[in-house]
Parts: structure tokens; C-alpha cells; sequence
């Protein structure tokens, strides 16, 4: 019997793990491992709500990993103090290109597929350095990619040395990416880059930032972008197989001073802790399918889900984790559960709100006073209050004005945005108070 070689091209190989991540998720990747080191540092196991309820509830006081990024024309860091690698983990484990079956046994819990850290690393340059303290024994890497894909080898192999027991008090890890791609270098020289990587991770890490880690971005601290949901929602949670699950949908927090703004209103989805969807307001989340398209009515409309499991594969994200796979039996089964808890809220919205008015006071009342932070996903069940109906004997006073008229009360007010109706109601006010008196 003849016998046809399938040996795979390195070069070829590299390309095809390389081409659908951005620079940003890349480096995204890195800091996901030092932020899985420090999860199993101090929470291990997280496979239950309650376990990750004990995380969450950490406070800044007690967050001791740091994990500092670094991203200049000529190079990429990521170096932090989550305990580091030991030495038979580096032979045995972490350049493994895949998971292996019993790899995420006891520990993983953003390290899913084992390709993460090779594919972004490769994606950034062509020199690779690493350095790895551990109390058992480290190692170092000095990897020279070109070189490395014109190797012939049966076995593919990374060269590393050991590194002596670390007998300090804050072992951790160095990653350095060097000889960028020219893609990469002009990308990093987009003014733009910066901020929306310091964006993309104050999102992709609220859970975590200021609870279990801090993070810098070229010397700058990134801090949490926060979302609060009102004490009135609607909670519940889920098991799927291994997958457990919470589902929270109720009104973005906010003061009667203030507005619900689009950038902050929609599906937040979580897996172990890490944000894959931010304020999505797409079919992937069931508006205009299973609940209607989103409109600006409906701006005041948060919904928070939390996917947790001790085995991450399990969970219903892409290899990049900037999204969800939408053909996962959990995210299927989840998708329903979330429009049945967000229909009332979004029923309500829709009734209340015209379609350029939703600065509405009456809706920060029924949000709840008190913050329901993130913690609250993983909470006890709680159900939605609708409002009660009232009787009113008010009577309704309509009037005509031009647009033009509109249009310059709007540009005093300061609110380009302020619907006719609230226009009426808000000169009606005026002239009550400052021409008939009323207190």
C-alpha cells in the first residue's frame, strides 16, 4: 500500500492562524493568559456561580496581578506578575499547537483552543521572546520565526532554556514581539490604534479590572468602562450540560439628569468573565428576529449574560473570542431565554417611547434606585416589575409651531435631539412657573 504524505507547510500553516485575527485581539490573547494565571491564582476551581461570585466581589485592595502592554513602532510587551510558567508546562503544554483533551483539567479558563498564544505572537513579528520565572523553574525562548518555518522537522519543536527556581516574591511572565510585520507597524502607527485598544480592553475585561488585575497600556492604567442595571429586572439561571449560565435583563442605570445613550444600551455576553458582545444590538442576539429591530426607544433596554464552565471549549465563543458561534447548542437554547426575560422590558419601552424621545424621567424611577452592578449575574432569580397603571384627569394640551421655531428652542436648550412633545411639556413648564407662579 502507497502511502501520501500530509506533512503541513509551516509557512502555510502561520498564514492561514493568522489572517482573521486583528492586531488588537491579538494582543488581547496575550494578556488573556497572564489574566487565566492569575485566575487560577486566587479562585481555583471556577466552575460554579458562586465561585465567580467570590471573584467578582474582590475589590481594588486586594488586586495584586500586573500586567503592563507595551506597543511602540518597533516592538509589542506584555509582561505581568501572574506567577509564571514552569519549565515541564513549557516542554509538555503551552506551544502544543492545540488544546489537548485534558489540558484545561483543573485551571484554564480563558486558554481554550491552545493556539491563542502562538497565533498572536506569530501574527506580530518575526522574533519571539520570552522569559518565564516560576518557584519550580522557568524558562526562556529566543525563537527566530522565519527561521523556525524554513526548519524541517517531523516534530515540530520550539528551542528553550531552563531557568533557575524563582525565589522572589512576584514571579511572572515576559513576552516581547519583535521584527514586526509592516502591516502590523503601520497599523500600530494609526493614531487611532491606541485609543481603541485601550477601549477594547476596558470592555473585554470589566469583570476583571480593579477586581483581579490591573492592567496598564504604555504606562497608562485602563480602567473598567462601567454598566449598571437597575434593582428592577428580570434574573435567572441556567444549566446547560456543562454550561452554566445567567440571564439579566431590565433598564440601563442612569440619573434623571441624564440620558440612555445607543452606545451603552443592548446584549452585554460574557464567557468566564470575558465580554465576546458589547452592547450588541444585532440579529446575533435575536433583535429583529425573535425581538424586534432596535430602535432609539429602546435605548434604555441593558441585558447582561454570563456563560461560565470549567470547560472552556464548551463555551459558545469563536477561536478569536470576539464574538459568538452562533450554531452552539448553548447559545442557541440561551438565545430563547433572552428574549422571553427582555420581552416585557422591551413590550414596555415600546409603548412608553416614541421613536426621538427617550430622555424620559419616569423610567429612571422603574429602573430601581439602588446598582445592580455585574455581580448580579450570577445572583438570585428576581422578576420584573411593571408599572401599575394610573387613572390620570389630566388633559391633553396640543398646539402647532413650525419646525424652525422648534428648532431654535432646541439649539437653547442645548438638546438637538428633543422631540415636539417634550418641546410642549417643557415650555408649558416655564410658563406655569415664571408667568402664573406656581411653586
Amino acid at each position: 500500500m502507497a502511502i501520501a504524505l500530509a506533512t503541513p507547510e509551516k509557512r502555510l500553516f502561520v498564514s492561514l492562524i493568522t489572517r482573521d485575527i486583528t492586531l488588537a485581539d491579538a494582543i488581547l490573547d496575550l494578556v488573556d493568559n497572564s489574566i487565566n494565571a492569575a485566575m487560577v491564582g486566587v479562585a481555583n476551581p471556577l466552575d460554579s456561580a458562586e465561585a465567580f461570585y467570590k471573584l467578582l466581589k474582590r475589590t481594588k485592595s486586594k488586586v495584586g496581578t500586573q500586567i503592563e502592554v507595551k506597543v511602540a513602532d518597533d516592538c509589542v510587551t506584555v509582561i505581568d506578575n501572574a506567577g509564571g510558567i514552569d519549565l515541564k508546562s513549557a516542554e509538555d503544554g503551552i506551544f502544543h499547537f492545540g488544546a489537548r483533551e485534558d489540558a484545561h483539567a483543573g485551571k484554564d479558563r480563558l486558554s481554550v483552543f491552545g493556539i491563542g498564544m502562538k497565533r498572536a505572537m506569530f501574527k506580530m513579528g518575526n522574533r519571539i521572546e520570552m522569559e518565564s520565572d516560576h518557584p519550580k523553574g522557568g524558562f526562556s525562548l529566543d525563537l527566530n520565526v522565519e527561521r523556525w518555518q524554513e526548519l524541517a522537522q517531523e516534530q515540530w519543536s520550539f528551542p528553550i532554556k531552563e531557568r533557575p527556581k524563582f525565589r522572589g516574591d512576584n514571579p511572572g511572565t515576559s513576552v516581547k514581539i519583535s521584527r514586526l510585520h509592516h502591516d502590523v507597524r503601520k497599523r500600530i502607527s494609526d493614531p487611532s490604534f491606541l485609543v481603541q485598544l485601550r477601549e477594547k480592553m476596558a470592555k473585554t475585561y470589566a469583570y476583571f479590572l480593579d477586581r483581579l488585575v490591573k492592567i496598564t497600556l504604555n504606562n497608562k492604567e485602563v480602567k473598567p468602562i462601567i454598566f449598571d442595571i437597575g434593582e428592577n429586572h428580570n434574573h435567572q439561571n441556567y444549566q446547560f450540560e456543562n454550561v452554566g449560565y445567567s440571564i439579566t435583563a431590565g433598564i440601563a442605570l442612569t440619573s434623571e439628569h441624564s440620558t440612555h445613550t445607543h452606545e451603552s444600551a443592548g446584549w452585554f455576553v460574557f464567557c468566564n468573565g470575558r465580554a465576546v458582545l458589547y452592547a450588541d444590538k444585532s440579529g446575533s442576539t435575536g433583535w429583529g428576529g425573535l425581538l424586534p429591530v432596535f430602535q432609539p426607544k429602546h435605548r434604555p433596554f441593558l441585558g447582561l449574560v454570563f456563560f461560565y464552565s470549567s470547560s472552556p471549549e464548551s463555551l459558545p465563543w469563536n477561536t478569536t473570542k470576539d464574538s459568538i458561534n452562533e450554531e452552539s447548542s448553548v447559545w442557541q437554547a440561551a438565545k430563547l431565554n433572552m428574549a422571553a426575560l427582555a420581552r416585557p422590558i422591551v413590550n414596555l419601552l415600546d409603548r412608553r417611547y416614541n421613536d426621538s424621545d427617550t430622555d424620559k424621567r419616569d423610567i429612571v424611577a422603574l429602573a430601581g434606585s439602588k446598582t445592580s452592578s455585574l455581580d448580579s449575574t450570577v445572583a438570585a432569580p428576581s422578576k420584573f416589575s411593571l408599572p401599575r397603571a394610573k387613572k390620570s384627569s389630566a388633559t391633553r394640551v396640543q398646539y402647532d409651531a413650525m419646525p424652525a421655531e422648534l428648532d431654535k428652542i432646541r439649539k437653547h436648550l442645548g438638546r438637538s435631539s428633543l422631540s415636539a412633545s417634550a418641546i410642549g411639556r417643557t415650555t408649558f413648564e416655564y410658563y406655569l412657573k415664571n408667568e402664573v407662579g406656581t411653586k
